[in-house]
């Protein structure tokens, strides 16, 4: 919080060193002149502390898992627990199609399960499962060390979907 606060002194600082000249023309030279330095220096701070704290270069872990109780219906889904999951989103696609023949209705379900990671992750495995529920066919779509895109070919049932990102 403290780099933030000086950070936005210290640019603050610096605008109006820069402006000072310009709007207060009988001021001696040298206030301008601190005001940009000692703003540059608590900005300089500020960055320092940013990228010292840890904020700014995340190391890699090896793993992710996101549990999910899925209720085989309309409703969200319920996070059952987590590891190193920033934020996920269920995504659920209904498409219907009419057949202009017969009048009849048919509707295909996608689901699409986006996951962002807190910390970059090192693994490459993506495991999909199920200790109560027979899936859907499904694809991983897209892995990086910050997220995963998982599409899956159809209604999900009722029952617990685990998610695991490994080495």
């Amino acid at each position: 919080m403290i780099d933030r606060v000086l950070g936005i002194v210290g640019l603050a600082l610096a605008v109006l060193g820069i402006v000072t000249p310009y709007k207060w023309p009988n001021l001696p030279s040298w206030a301008a002149d601190t005001g940009i330095a000692v703003g540059c220096l608590l900005f300089g701070i500020a960055v320092g502390l940013y990228w010292g704290s840890g904020r700014g270069n995340d190391d890699p872990v090896d793993t992710a898992e996101v549990r999910l109780h899925i209720f085989g219906d309309e409703r969200t889904p319920e996070r059952l627990s987590h590891q190193n999951i920033w934020r996920w989103y269920y995504l659920r696609n209904m498409f219907v199609s009419i057949d202009t023949q017969n009048n009849k209705q048919t509707k295909l379900t996608a689901v699409n399960l986006f996951l962002a990671f807190e910390k970059p992750i090192a693994g490459a495995t993506v495991s999909i499962s199920s200790p109560d529920m027979v899936l859907p066919q499904h694809e991983l779509k897209d892995l990086s060390s910050r997220s995963a895109v998982i599409a899956f070919s159809g209604e999900l049932p009722r029952g617990t979907l685990i998610v695991r990102v490994s080495k």
